[in-house]
């Protein structure tokens, strides 16, 4: 899951990268366009989506657990990559720290993940 979305933020940063200054920041950047990017883009971001499903309902990970509620994590990290690709997508750099630091709502679903997580694994 780590490595798809990893993937998946170097190609939306990538894709800023592209609109903001063209090919002139990187001689890689000649080999793209923006389709392509964009396209790689969401076969990451539903591979991470699937993956993280999948860890969520992991009999191992729920046996450690000793409960069931990770599974209702999964909307919320919806919430979060659809947020995230709407600032990439917008008037953004592409950058994840800026993306995710200049938006309070996306910080807010962020911290309620934190938070859940935190209650799902700890208190629960």
């Amino acid at each position: 899951m780590i490595m798809f979305l990893s993937f998946y933020l170097c190609f939306g940063k990538r894709r800023n990268e592209m609109l903001k200054s063209g090919n002139d920041s990187r001689k890689v950047l000649q080999y793209y366009n923006k389709e392509f990017l964009d396209k790689s883009m969401y076969v990451f971001l539903s591979l991470a989506l699937i993956s993280y499903s999948l860890w969520c309902v992991d009999p191992i990970i729920l046996d450690r657990i000793g409960n069931n509620l990770l599974i209702w994590s999964v909307p919320l990290v919806v919430i979060i990559f659809l947020r995230y690709s709407l600032n990439v997508e917008g008037n953004s750099h592409g950058d994840p720290i800026d993306v995710v630091t200049k938006d309070r709502e996306l910080l807010l679903f962020v911290a309620s993940y934190i938070v859940y997580m935190f209650l799902v694994i700890y208190v629960l």
